[in-house]
């Protein structure tokens, strides 16, 4: 990815904010763009005086239109999958916990965890999730996310390809991490309820 990265840089020097605003839409969009370093990048050029701080703006503008683009994608195929599975139990009960607990999902996988972004935006859209609430929170996301990296490449200036190189790996064991945890805690919650229904027996049906 690195290496990709290191062809497009000499397009967005050439080109400026809008060709970096349309990578970031494409990558919002699915296409497989280093987003993370090229803004990373584009920090460092801010630093160096290079471009513009309000390229910032252009790419927050750029990537939350990719988000809805994706977004909308899995509405319009929304109808075809609850006509599929309207009744099957697991897809009704993955819609409603997505529906009660997505925004969080929504958040962490603008700048946390980007490399499922495009599954959770089409998980969003097809789930029936409100759109405006949808576009809040991918706001905060995205504003997290070219803070963070964008501030990155900034303080590094010219050092900034020393911690691309090493990102892949790091956004791979965080999420490797991530998922540890929650099947951690999938299997403590399960097995509370498990020890509460059976205590829950146990009081109704004592041993005489």
């Amino acid at each position: 990815m690195i290496d990709l990265a290191g062809s497009l840089i000499p397009v967005v020097l050439s080109h400026g904010p809008p060709i970096l605003g349309l990578l970031l839409l494409l990558g919002a969009m699915g296409l497989p763009v280093p987003t993370t370093l090229l803004v990373m990048a584009s920090g460092a050029f801010v630093r160096q005086g290079i471009m513009e701080p309000d390229a910032a703006l252009i790419c927050l503008c750029c990537v939350v239109i990719g988000d809805s683009l994706s977004f909308a994608m899995g509405r319009l195929g929304y109808g075809r999958l609850e006509r599929r599975f309207h009744s099957n139990r697991g897809w009704q009960r993955a819609i409603q916990t997505f529906r009660s607990g997505g925004g969080g999902a929504i958040y962490l996988t603008r700048w946390l965890f980007p490399s499922i972004a495009i599954p959770i935006n089409l998980l969003a859209g097809g789930s029936g999730y409100r759109y405006d609430r949808f576009l809040f929170i991918t706001l905060l996301g995205e504003i997290t996310w070219i803070s963070v990296f964008g501030g990155l490449g900034y303080a590094l200036g010219n050092q900034w390809g020393t911690l691309g190189q090493n990102l892949p790996g790091l956004s791979s064991l965080v999420l490797a991490v991530a998922i540890l945890l929650a099947c951690i805690y999938w299997c403590v919650k399960k097995l509370q309820m498990n020890q509460t229904g059976f205590l829950k027996a146990f009081s109704e049906n004592p041993v005489e």
